[in-house]
């Protein structure tokens, strides 16, 4: 029974594990990547099974698709169709946003990936305070996430090797292997919940800087009239 249950713990918490992105071509190739920047008309990416090697330009005009790590898929085909179909119209050049843009969980300034690092510079740049409260909060949160996780392995690897079986009734022993079973599994949903909960509060973090963006916008508009 101790077998059992350690292998669909292990089971499910591997598959979390070796996550990747996957590219899909129009020829029908997938390609298990590692997304490293998404730009208008190509992707950059590194092969999942060597990471540390060079990076690899695609353009998007010759994927269907893209499904990303944590279960996002966004296609490019009807896309590329659209832009097809559409007559180019010459506009004016308009001024660059100060908004930050959230796409399947990357954050996007200007027209390019950005990293966390540079969307707090942006919200200190701007004094957007209560956005910098609300990411230090995900910060925790994200903390208490990785925590859980970390924990649940030496649990899941004690309850199955039971030191206590040589101490106590064999009953006793699997009701205690048993028990830390369900710890681990509670740490793995303790982590995924939080998981949830820090990417949305950073979301919440985003908008809020893009409202003090809008708000500083509409200001500057008064002061020049």
């Amino acid at each position: 029974m101790k077998n059992i249950l350690f292998w669909i713990f292990l089971a499910c918490i591997s598959s979390s594990s070796f996550a990747q992105d996957v590219i899909l071509k129009k020829d029908g190739k997938e390609i298990e990547a590692l997304i490293i920047e998404v730009h208008e008309t190509e992707i950059h990416y590194k092969k999942f099974n060597n990471q540390s090697g060079p990076t690899y330009i695609i353009s998007i005009s010759s994927l269907n698709l893209v499904r990303y790590e944590n279960g996002a898929v966004e296609s490019y085909e009807s896309t590329i169709k659209e832009k097809q179909k559409k007559t180019v119209i010459p506009k004016p050049k308009e001024e660059k946003s100060e908004e930050i843009v959230v796409r399947s969980g990357q954050y996007y300034y200007q027209g390019r990936q950005i990293s966390t690092k540079k969307v707090k510079q942006l919200f200190a740049q701007h004094n957007s305070e209560e956005a910098i409260s609300m990411w230090n909060r995900s910060n925790t949160n994200q903390g208490f996430s990785y925590a859980a996780n970390i924990i649940s392995y030496p649990v899941v690897i004690l309850s199955y090797f039971n030191p206590f079986s040589l101490i106590v009734d064999p009953g006793v022993a699997i009701l205690i292997s048993i028990g830390g079973y369900v710890v681990s599994a509670g740490l793995q949903v303790a982590h995924y919940g939080l998981k949830t909960l820090y990417a949305n509060q950073r979301i919440e973090a985003v908008e809020l800087y893009n409202e003090d963006v809008k708000s500083e916008q509409q200001h500057d508009g008064d002061d020049y009239y």
